[in-house]
């Protein structure tokens, strides 16, 4: 019992690093964008007034470090910040089309899920002939 609680928690730690890796990169590969975001949003015509407080609206006027670790300590919250280019919580546009992929995941698990049992079968009863090999092919492809 120790070794599968050892086990789960490794691969939580590993499952939460892999996250905070993948999202730093995420966040300095926005930031090594060329460009500023303000100006592109407000246009060429805005005044450097108006595009100043645009970025403190967003806190872009921040150093990288605080607005990652920000955004981190609210998305550890559940808050997920708001979009850059809508304005509008990232929750909500996330929620609104949550529903249609966990409805489309549904429908590919109880299409696939049934396909591949039964091709687990055959390729179990018929091991190691040009129809086991066959079907490792078009599974693994």
């Amino acid at each position: 019992m120790a070794k599968i609680l050892k086990m789960v928690t490794q691969r939580l730690a590993l499952g939460l690093l892999t996250l905070f890796v993948v999202s730093m990169i995420i966040f300095l590969g926005v930031e090594l964008l060329p460009g500023d975001f303000a100006q592109e949003i407000l246009g060429q015509s805005a005044t450097p007034e108006t595009v100043a407080a645009f970025r403190r609206e967003l806190g872009l006027d921040l150093p990288w470090y605080a607005r990652y670790f920000d955004w981190l300590a609210g998305v550890v919250q559940g808050d997920f910040g708001k979009s850059l280019a809508s304005r509008r919580d990232v929750s909500e546009l996330i929620g609104t089309r949550l529903l249609n992929t966990l409805f489309l995941a549904a429908v590919a698990a109880v299409i696939s899920v049934p396909i591949a049992v039964a091709m687990g079968v055959l390729a179990a009863l018929y091991r190691n002939t040009i129809f086991d090999r066959t079907i490792n092919v078009f599974t693994l492809t």
